[in-house]
């Protein structure tokens, strides 16, 4: 028994260890090539973490401010149509993460989020038959990162979209024509204003957070295209999620080595 219980914490341990080692960060190494000879790999840049810390920075640490800018929005008076308001909006938002899809791609995804709202009626009955529906959604954002070259020696984000794979509207106390009514706002401009206001909100933090931190490596690959480093590759390590920019310089000259020694004549002969 004791060695089935051992069996399953070792493998509950080693199912959690390759998330715990993922960093989605950046190295950048470069590669001095003498015709067929190559020198080893040399990281001249390396923040394991660059792509997390850009997103945290830019959404994860402002979740609550974020939730308050949309709540805000949303409970406008007569936001959706006359009579017609959200109020008691109870909206939480997921922890954002990060992951390469390909060298080049790489996806943000918040999932868990909620919103609760009741919403106004233009009838006459009061506060206590206003209807309320419950919306739980995920969110996607897909975006690319521009590989360094000579003409563009800037690693850039580009192309960031965002879409909520996942929607799903709830009713709480619905009821008669005016439930389905609601129903049908939550299910239609609900979610399609929630949706552009977290785009409007989440992207450009993010997007000015990733420009910020590329600033230094970009510092760093700049040089090395003056110093005809003109060939660059990129991979991802897994489970790291750490990519990886090789950048390398070939020459057909022979690398310098020790000095030729020259015989000397008038040198004595140690026997």
């Amino acid at each position: 028994m004791k060695l089935i219980r051992h069996n399953l914490i070792a493998a509950a341990v080693l199912a959690v260890l390759p998330f715990a080692a993922q960093a989605q960060g950046l190295q950048i190494a470069k590669v001095s090539k003498f015709g067929s000879d190559a020198k080893p790999a040399q990281a001249v840049f390396t923040d394991a973490k660059l792509f997390q810390t850009a997103l945290d920075r830019g959404y994860n640490n402002q979740r609550t401010a974020l939730e308050k800018k949309i709540r805000d929005y949303l409970g406008k008076g007569d936001r959706f149509a006359k009579g017609i308001t959200l109020y008691n909006m109870n909206l939480r938002l997921g922890q954002a993460n990060f992951r390469f899809l390909a060298n080049d791609r790489f996806e943000i995804t918040i999932n868990g989020n909620y919103m609760y709202a009741k919403s106004t009626t233009p009838s006459v009955f009061g506060s206590y038959a206003d209807p309320a529906a419950q919306f739980d959604f995920d969110v996607r954002v897909t975006g690319r990162l521009v590989l360094p070259t000579r003409t563009q020696p800037n690693l850039r984000i580009e192309g960031l979209a965002l879409y909520l794979p996942k929607a799903r509207v709830k009713g709480r106390n619905l009821t008669g024509n005016i439930g389905v009514f609601v129903l049908g706002l939550f299910k239609n401009q609900v979610k399609t204003l929630l949706k552009n206001e977290i785009d409007k909100q989440m992207k450009g933090p993010v997007t000015s957070q990733l420009t910020a931190l590329l600033a230094q490596p970009n510092r760093v690959i700049a040089p090395l295209f003056q110093q005809n480093y003109l060939d660059v590759s990129a991979r991802i390590d897994n489970p790291r999620q750490l990519l990886i920019i090789t950048m390398t310089h070939t020459t057909s000259l022979l690398p310098p080595g020790p000095p030729v020694l020259k015989y000397d004549p008038t040198l004595p002969v140690v026997r």
